[in-house]
C-alpha cells in the first residue's frame, strides 16, 4: 500500500468511528431544562462562519506564501473541527431535552418537542458531515469548503429550543439560548 492510500484508508476509519461517537449522543445528566446551564457550550456562530468562508480562505491563499496558507488554513480547520464537535454535543443534549419534554401532556409542548428532536437529530448528522468535509479540508487544504447549512441547522435548532422553552417554561425562555 502506498503511504498515501494507507493515510486515506486511516482517515476512513477515523471518520466512522468519529460517525459512531456523532451519533450516539447519549446524556444521562440531563433531567431538566435547567440541566443544561453547564452542560452544553455557546458557539459563536459568527466565528464559524469566518473560519469556513472561502471568500477569506481566498484572500489568505493570495497574500500569503502557500507554505503560510496550507500552516493557517490547518489551524483554521482544526478550530472550525472544534466547533462543530460542541454543537453536535449541544445537539445529543437537546435532543434528550426534547425527549423529556415529548412525554408532556400538552399538544403544542409535544409538537415542539418532536420538532427540537428532529432539528437536533438533522444538526448531528450534518455535524459527522461537516467534520468529514473538513478533515479533508486538513488533508488538502487548498480546496475551499463551505459548511454553511451547519450554521442554519444550528439556528433553525436554536430557535426551537427557545419556542418549547417558551411553552414549558417562559421564565426560562431568554436565559436558554445563552447556553447555545
Amino acid at each position: 500500500m502506498t503511504p498515501l492510500l494507507l493515510f486515506i484508508f486511516a482517515l476512513a476509519l477515523a471518520a466512522t468511528a468519529a460517525m459512531y461517537v456523532a451519533l450516539r449522543g447519549h446524556h444521562r445528566g440531563i433531567a431538566r431544562i435547567e440541566d443544561m446551564e453547564g452542560n452544553t457550550s455557546p458557539v459563536n456562530l459568527q466565528c464559524f462562519a469566518r473560519l469556513t468562508d472561502a471568500k477569506d480562505q481566498a484572500f489568505l491563499r493570495s497574500t500569503l506564501p502557500p507554505k503560510v496558507y496550507r500552516r493557517v488554513q490547518r489551524e483554521r480547520v482544526l478550530i472550525a473541527i472544534e466547533y462543530v464537535k460542541i454543537a453536535a454535543r449541544n445537539a445529543a443534549i437537546l435532543i434528550r431535552v426534547g425527549e423529556m419534554q415529548a412525554s408532556d401532556v400538552s399538544s403544542d409542548v409535544h409538537a415542539r418537542a418532536k420538532k427540537l428532536i428532529e432539528e437536533s437529530f438533522q444538526l448531528r448528522l450534518v455535524c459527522l458531515l461537516a467534520i468529514f468535509m473538513l478533515s479533508i479540508s486538513f488533508i488538502f487544504p487548498e480546496q475551499n469548503i463551505s459548511i454553511l447549512d451547519l450554521i442554519s441547522k444550528y439556528e433553525s435548532m436554536s430557535d426551537s429550543l427557545g419556542l418549547l422553552t417558551m411553552q414549558s417554561d417562559p421564565l426560562l425562555a431568554s436565559r436558554v439560548r445563552t447556553w447555545l
